[in-house]
């Protein structure tokens, strides 16, 4: 391929082209149209960099002038058999064959098709850099942080987050922050905060540098982090499991991009054919209500049904799985980027930490069905007491399933914690908190005390709960409350499972204690599949998990303790404790016998599938490395496909990173996303078609596209809505002059 810089007398378009090789001609006059269903000959070469497409001509269905009328900037066409270059904007002949034959020629030595070049620089974003002998030595990871007054729920909070290697590596490698390409009101009302993100993106990488430092101060986080929920701010003890929560919705609001309705709809078609498939499962937001994890969902979505109505979903090839997603007429005229046309969105923070939970509600009078699905980022356990452990195993023992529930959970089955408290009170003896609490809750704890496993916790959660007296159902069926049967199950599972166990509980008298019951938890291979909804679980999904760092309080009760951390470094595989500034290597017999608080777990690639298929995509990469360095001018033209950085990422990282999905970058008609216009190459990776269709054979999804143009239609309605969005903002301004000036 040849560089036609020098070119510009004949046209000035042939600045943005690439020629190729005449044996890359001779290739291409052997193939079809690459119009889908058109088999007629080749006759005309799209020249623009990147496109390489090859087209019929006037004498059949002129598909070689369609695509210049969808993408005018792709005006350079090449007549393959004449190999004569003719511009479609100057209506001229810009290059005869003589004149192609000496510019070849002339630029022998040159390097070839420059895009092609970046596709294999690009494919090093597939090969995760080894840690070499040095990072042992000087302890990357390892850094303490600072004690800012009683800020050790926050230290302990961000060390574990720290440690969980998806969300650290992406922040770490190369921090892909757009701040501006999202056109979203409430950002543009949020514009006078500085970005959290961008701040823990610092912290990261003071905790793991080379130079590695005793500890270093998170003073400017928790600065910017109180300013959005004050409740951090001073010097009062906090929940570090709350800080969690509130950070993470933080990254997420500063991360996020809109989830448009084509891109929804695509996501749930690839989920639909992929539950046959071994990997490639999507994970996509949807969203259930479980009387113990209200308050982990962000939304809720619900759907009636008759027990024994099965929708059929149908079969799929291959061939679809690959390929675009139809547009049809209607998507074309009908699509906006209005706020109203986005339900949901995506960050990296979803992606790693949201899991889906499904519960349904069976009537016991006319066994209607009644299914919510919620998203959660964390799940919140109950430690269930002797007691109701009890009727929990003796239901899963029996086999009774829903016909014999459990009538009370966890949370109500205080009776002996009631009557001492009643009994106190009506002692009529006076006590100061926090004796009040060490009282009560020693009492508790003394009778209630032993050992319980994290499967009892889960077994607890996911049992069937009987709904009467003032729980009672409503029946839509019935229209009248009845009795009902709610069970949950989970749908679609999270990278990185959060686990929060409940150890604080309040009374009605605003005082809390803490339930001190040891709760034995694994270190590796913690399976979730029994609690999995089987409808919903994709063959061979992996459903095991490994513990990579949990939080423990110690004290006595939510307002006074101490927080510490405990973390498995990514680097060494050693596990250490990092009780603020201090940071001290612990073995695994001394993990398992700590109290565990908040602990993370993250998915396992039982099968090994994801190694052998990154293994295989090593040997492409080395072969098509290979080839190009022996022959500089190799028929590259059609060997560039785009595909998202994000799902590289995920590629990377993840134990499965679901199917292929462009929609970050490009609109429903497969062009490019208008707010991605001006930062296409910090999305949209180039890589060699022969891996891109390695990785589709693999995961399906898409749509491929080799070509990156502006889109018209999308162009000008996104205009619309940036002006919508600008008077939005201008309103709240002047809200706010208005409202300041009065005070």
């Amino acid at each position: 391929m040849g560089s036609v810089g020098k070119l510009t007398k004949f046209c000035s378009h042939l600045q943005e082209c690439s020629l190729p090789l005449p044996e890359s001609l001779e290739e291409i006059k052997k193939k079809k149209c690459c119009v889908e269903e058109c088999e007629c000959e080749v006759l005309w070469l799209c020249l623009k960099t990147g496109c390489n497409s090859y087209f019929c001509g006037k004498k059949t269905n002129d598909h070689a002038n369609a695509h210049y009328q969808s993408h005018n900037d792709h005006s350079i066409q090449m007549a393959v058999n004449t190999k004569k270059v003719w511009c479609e904007i100057c209506s001229i002949i810009v290059l005869t064959q003589q004149q192609y034959h000496e510019m070849v020629k002339d630029n022998s030595q040159l390097q070839a098709y420059v895009i092609s070049e970046k596709a294999i620089s690009f494919m090093r974003l597939f090969e995760l850099t080894d840690y070499d002998e040095s990072d042992f030595i000087n302890g990357r990871g390892k850094t303490g942080l600072n004690n800012l007054g009683n800020s050790c729920y926050m230290n302990a909070a961000i060390q574990a987050l720290s440690n969980c290697p998806p969300l650290t590596r992406y922040f770490l490698n190369r921090f892909p922050y757009y701040e501006d390409e999202f056109d979203d009101p409430d950002r543009l009302l949020l514009n006078d905060l500085t970005p959290v993100a961008g701040t823990y993106n610092d912290l990261l990488n003071i905790l793991w540098s080379e130079d590695r430092r005793y500890s270093t101060s998170p003073h400017h986080l928790l600065g910017l982090v109180s300013r959005r929920f004050p409740q951090f701010a001073g010097y009062g003890q906090q929940d570090s499991q709350e800080f969690i929560r509130c950070f993470l919705d933080i990254l997420h609001n500063e991360l996020r991009r809109p989830v448009y309705k084509w891109e929804r709809d695509y996501d749930e078609k690839m989920m639909l054919i992929h539950k046959e498939k071994d990997v490639g499962t999507p994970s996509t937001d949807l969203s259930t209500t479980n009387t113990d994890a209200t308050d982990s969902g962000l939304s809720s979505e619900s759907e009636e049904c008759s027990e024994g109505n099965n929708s059929s979903i149908g079969s799929f090839t291959k061939d679809k799985i690959i390929k675009k997603l139809p547009i049809t007429e209607e998507m074309k005229n009908n699509f906006d980027y209005n706020l109203k046309n986005v339900k949901y969105s995506k960050s990296i923070i979803s992606e790693i930490f949201d899991g889906k939970l499904r519960s349904t509600v069976k009537c016991t009078t006319c066994n209607y069905l009644s299914h919510t699905t919620e998203t959660f980022q964390d799940l919140s356990l109950s430690i269930p007491t002797p007691e109701h452990l009890k009727k929990v195993k003796q239901i899963l023992e029996d086999g009774e399933g829903c016909e014999s529930v459990v009538t009370s959970t966890p949370k109500n089955n205080n009776n002996l914690y009631n009557y001492l408290l009643s009994y106190i009170l009506w002692s009529g003896r006076a006590f100061i908190y926090p004796f009040y609490t060490n009282t009560i809750g020693a009492m508790y704890n003394y009778f209630f005390s032993g050992t319980v496993d994290l499967e009892d916790c889960l077994e607890s959660f996911f049992c069937p709960e009987h709904l009467n007296g003032d729980d009672m159902y409503s029946c839509e069926k019935c229209s009248k409350l009845r009795v009902g049967v709610k069970t949950c199950k989970l749908k679609c599972l999270p990278e990185i499972l959060c686990i929060h166990l409940k150890r604080f509980r309040h009374d009605q008298h605003g005082y809390n204690f803490k339930v001190n019951t040891k709760v034995t938890f694994p270190i590796c291979k913690l399976d979730v599949k029994k609690y999995i909804d089987k409808k919903m679980l994709p063959k061979n999904a992996s459903t095991q998990y490994d513990l990579v760092s949990m939080i423990s309080h110690q004290g006595g009760s939510l307002d006074w303790g101490h927080y510490v951390a405990y973390c498995r470094n990514d680097m060494d595989g050693c596990w250490y404790e990092y009780n603020d500034s201090n940071v001290i290597k612990r073995d695994q017999l001394y993990i398992l016998n700590v109290e565990a608080y908040v602990l993370f777990y993250q998915k396992r690639d039982v099968n090994r599938n994801m190694e052998t298929i990154r293994s295989r995509t090593i040997q492409i990469i080395n072969t098509l490395r290979e080839k190009f360095s022996r022959k500089k001018n190799n028929f590259l033209m059609t060997d560039v496909k785009y595909i998202s950085r994000e799902w590289i990422y995920k590629f990377n990282l993840f134990s499965n990173p679901g199917n292929i999905n462009n929609y970050n970058f490009l609109c429903p008609h497969g062009l490019i996303l208008p707010p991605m216009i001006n930062s296409i190459s910090n999305v949209a990776v180039p890589i060699p078609s022969r891996l891109y269709q390695y990785l589709s054979s693999q995961f399906g999804g898409g749509p491929s596209t080799g070509i990156l143009s502006e889109c018209k239609i999308c162009t000008e309605i996104h205009q619309s809505f940036i002006k919508q969005c600008i008077e939005l903002s201008d309103i709240s301004g002047q809200k706010k002059s208005s409202i300041s000036s009065q005070l």
